[in-house]
């Protein structure tokens, strides 16, 4: 399924190179990014009883997991971890639903991020939108395909 995702969503060498031409403006804001997003998952009631109090250990796994997928590194350490996240928030009883409205919540974030940094011209901008948008769907699909397998199992 992998290599199907990937040629669906038209993931190629250019994909992969304009992710990780922006990488380096978008990974010293990731914290902060991490941080507003589990700010907003707290102000959710059944959300935040999940991540309230494990910030730390939650916002590193999700740095090594972005910094993966933004980077291009696709590769057999990145399914894993991939399907381990999903599996993972499928014990915890995660909505599906919430997963998927995560993964857009944070797309946007990232969009933002690279829209408001002054060193970012808007061709670079918009071709980094359409690698990002294109990773976010990917990841997406691979994490279903776990998430969706544990439901069945």
């Amino acid at each position: 399924m992998i290599p199907q995702y990937r040629d669906f969503l038209e993931i190629d060498a250019e994909t992969i190179r304009d992710a990780r031409r922006i990488w380096p403006v978008l990974e010293p804001e990731l914290s902060s990014i991490l941080q507003a997003f589990y700010d907003r998952t707290d102000a959710v009631e059944h959300l935040g009883n999940k991540t309230r109090g494990r910030r730390g250990p939650l916002i590193s796994k999700q740095s090594r997991h972005w910094k993966l997928l933004l980077t291009g590194q696709l590769d057999t350490d990145y399914i894993n971890s991939t399907i381990n996240t999903a599996l993972k928030h499928r014990e915890i009883d995660l909505p599906f639903d919430w997963y998927i409205n995560s993964y857009l919540v944070l797309g946007d974030m990232f969009r933002r991020a690279l829209d408001n940094h002054s060193e970012v011209d808007r061709g670079t901008a918009l071709a980094a939108h359409a690698a990002i948008y294109k990773l976010i769907a990917f990841d997406m699909a691979v994490a279903s395909v776990a998430y969706n397998s544990a439901l069945v199992d």
